[in-house]
């Protein structure tokens, strides 16, 4: 009576075994020399970093196919593997996403679109379409702040390349957005501070009923980049293949609006008679008309009745928009035209971008841009990084490309529309889904200039704990000269950056911080993220968003406003953070005392009495050691060097305000523990290829009879793998860097007591 329950579980385990086994060998990662004989689909750019995979497409949407349907109740699950944002296999919970009207679904039953969660990473989001004329393409985004995609690369329809967002190049540089906006709904920065402003969502999922017209020419580019063993005879199919690479872009801009405005768009049921295969009424390379033909075209031939927002795409012309959907005379009239229409550039940086300016959200870049800029709303620095921007186009530029979210000016433009009485035409769904809760922030604060501070969000939501993310982003629209400068008493000093999971953000960026200065006086700045040297207000937005992949994504905002008193720098003194002079080396044991500029900072509004003495044994990425708590904020501490736990990267001391934001930090400092002998040479040592494009070899002889182990660190000190080696006397082993950026990376060997530190260089 016993054994069969343990059978049961036994064979239960084998078949749990199995199945994770078979799902993960959906995958197979290969190199480009194994596909040499494969016809290559047409792509506009090659990221300089990527992975390539091997799928069994009719396999894998098999199993999608049978997943439930994002809006019903039905409680049966289906997990299915896809990569996650660091390229690995990772289980998704599946859902199909109906993003044709069901007409249009019903004529194309093989265009199939699903939603995707990280089982173990719920933040994690991918939007996924398959279609008969380019197979599979995959957005995703998780709380690291990575944007990953996978697209065909094969025109077999079997090998795909996964690629970081920011693995790819801007090939359409040239775009201008020529919107003029008919409304300043933001005009002044005391509108932006008022406290009618919208800083959340409403808990409602809104559906759009979207009509995408096309010219001959953006047909034709589509028809001419299907392979060959795609059926493109007839006039029917030719529309196939265009509907095919709309259904794409609708994908990859439901991925961004769902998330952030709880939006979902779905082509209307008889989009395929406004795709024009051999004649239009379209003026491809002149915006100023095609936006009227647009309008025009759409009503005429779709009906008033029977969309929500129409949208005109070309191969020419940049893009032009205006407000709003709903309006019968105006919410087809949006357009956007670049000589090569697909892929991330496209369909985030520019159809994204003007289908914002329809829903009311303006240009958020300080620079002049063409003429374009929104003063009430140009509160990124340069040309800006996220969709509103012009990232790439308008020098002085941040980045190439903008980042696939919304700053929290255009989620505050976009939601007053959708909340608004404008808004009448789309289907809403009600959720039992509401924003996140901001239970506090770093609040108001009063900091010394020129002096790294950090801001942070606490949030909760019962709905959604384990996939929260955050921002932090500059408020101040004043127009001021740009990149920004220190001496600026007027607008952003400080670039939008990708929402993470991390609640915090140091201004500027850690790794900024711990590059140190050639400065005399100590400041750490960036290019984009300049601290004031002066005094003056900045205000700061917090945006937390929920990632909920199924309901539509709620967030909410908090603003605080953070005044540079005319003091500072608070800075480290010894050991300093100035690069030109020499890094100390310390010893497990040894009294230090450990000193700082205090500049003002116990009055002058600021009156930070107290500071904690931290000290970091991972080149500044965590301060576990605690040297002194509370201690006057006197310029001067006496401490002891603990023994760290691990001497393989240098140490860091931080001194932090207590009750305050603003921190300082040390250059990095070698740390002698004499538990282990960290120079030791190993015998017949070799390290080859090194530089490396991807595997790296490392080859040596040991007596000891010890377990071998073998940590790989980036330069930031983060862990990237660990590997034990049994010791058979000679050891060799490969590291596989294919899947990294290129940079500088550590290598740590320990055998026994005795451990090497190597630099490999990655190409």
């Amino acid at each position: 009576m016993i054994k069969k329950p343990i059978l049961f579980a036994f064979i239960f385990v084998l078949f749990s075994i199995f199945t994770n086994f078979a799902q993960s060998s959906q995958w197979k990662e290969i190199n480009e020399n194994q596909i040499l004989i494969k016809e290559k689909m047409n792509r506009g750019n090659v990221p300089h970093t990527y992975q390539l995979f091997d799928v069994n497409l009719t396999e894998l949407t098999s199993k999608l196919i049978i997943a439930p349907d994002d809006t019903t109740t039905d409680s049966s699950t289906t997990y299915v593997n896809f990569p996650d944002g660091n390229g690995n296999i990772s289980s998704f919970e599946i859902f199909k996403s109906q993003m044709l009207e069901p007409e249009l679904a019903a004529q194309n039953p093989n265009i199939h679109n699903f939603t995707g969660i990280n089982r173990k990473d719920p933040s994690n989001v991918i939007k996924i379409s398959i279609t008969p004329a380019f197979g599979m393409h995959i957005m995703g985004y998780n709380g690291e702040g990575t944007t990953y995609y996978v697209d065909t690369y094969t025109t077999d329809f079997n090998t795909y390349i996964f690629y970081k967002r920011s693995n790819i190049e801007n090939s359409n540089k040239s775009f201008k957005c020529l919107v003029e906006d008919t409304e300043d709904h933001l005009t002044s920065d005391n509108q932006i501070n008022s406290e009618n402003q919208i800083l959340s969502t409403d808990s409602k999922f809104r559906r759009y009923r979207f009509a995408m017209a096309c010219t001959t020419e953006y047909a034709a580019f589509h028809v001419n980049a299907a392979p060959n063993n795609v059926p493109q005879t007839t006039e029917a199919q030719k529309k196939q293949i265009v509907l095919a690479a709309m259904n794409v872009t609708i994908n990859r801009l439901n991925s961004i609006y769902e998330r952030d405005l709880s939006i979902r768009f779905v082509l209307v049921a008889n989009n395929t008679n406004i795709i024009f295969i051999n004649s239009d009424n379209f003026a491809n390379d002149d915006p100023e008309i095609l936006i009227d033909q647009s309008q025009a075209v759409i009503t005429n031939i779709i009906g008033t009745p029977n969309f929500d927002i129409g949208h005109t795409v070309s191969t020419e012309g940049g893009g032009l928009a205006s407000p709003s959907p709903c309006d019968a005379s105006s919410k087809a009239s949006g357009i956007t035209g670049v000589f090569f229409p697909v892929g991330d550039p496209f369909d985030i940086d520019y159809v994204a971008h003007e289908v914002g300016h329809q829903f009311w959200a303006s240009h958020t870049y300080n620079n002049l841009c063409f003429g374009n800029r929104n003063n009430a709303t140009a509160v990124e620095p340069g040309s800006g990084t996220t969709i509103m921007a012009y990232a790439g186009i308008c020098a002085p530029n941040i980045q190439d490309n903008s980042d696939a979210y919304f700053h929290q000016i255009s989620i505050q433009e976009i939601s007053e529309f959708l909340q608004s009485n404008w808004n009448n035409c789309p289907t809403i769904i009600s959720t039992a889904n509401p924003s996140p809760t901001i239970t506090s922030t770093s609040g108001n604060k009063t900091i010394p200039n020129g002096t790294p501070f950090i801001l942070t969000t606490n949030a909760t939501d019962t709905n959604n704990p384990n996939s929260l993310t955050y921002t932090w982003e500059q408020m101040n629209n004043n127009i001021s000269e740009q990149p920004p400068l220190a001496n600026a008493t007027t607008g952003p000093n400080f670039r939008s950056v990708i929402p993470t999971s991390n609640p915090s953000r140091s201004f500027p960026s850690t790794a900024t911080v711990l590059a140190g200065t050639t400065n005399a006086n100590g400041i750490v700045s960036s290019t984009w993220e300049r601290l004031p040297t002066v005094a003056r207000t900045m205000k700061f937005a917090t945006t937390v968003r929920d990632n909920n992949g199924i309901n539509g994504g709620q967030t909410k905002s908090a603003e605080v406003n953070i005044t540079f008193a005319n003091v500072g720098p608070f800075v480290i003194t010894y050991p300093n953070n100035i690069t030109t002079t020499t890094e100390p080396n310390w010893s497990v044991g040894q009294q230090k005392t450990i000193t700082w500029n205090v500049a003002g900072t116990t009055a002058n509004g600021i009156n930070t009495s107290q500071v904690n003495i931290l000290m970091s044994q991972d080149n500044g990425q965590t301060y576990p050691f605690v040297l002194a708590a509370n201690t006057p904020n006197d310029g001067s501490q006496s401490i002891t060097v603990p023994a760290l736990t691990d001497a393989t990267l240098p140490a860091r001391i931080k001194i932090e305000a207590v009750g305050n934001i603003f921190y300082t930090v040390s250059k990095p400092i070698g740390i002698s523990v004499t538990a282990t002998n960290d120079n030791f040479e190993f015998d017949n040592f070799s390290l080859y290829p090194n530089p490396t494009s991807d595997i790296v070899t490392i080859s040596f002889t040991s007596t000891s009879g010890n377990e071998i182990n073998m940590e790989v660190f980036d330069i930031r000190g983060r862990k990237l793998k660990s590997v034990n080696i049994e010791n058979i006397g000679t050891i060799s082993s490969e590291i596989d860097l294919s899947h990294y950026d290129s940079g500088i990376y550590l290598v740590k060997i320990k055998d026994g007591s005795n451990q090497s530190t190597k630099k490999i260089i990655k190409k």
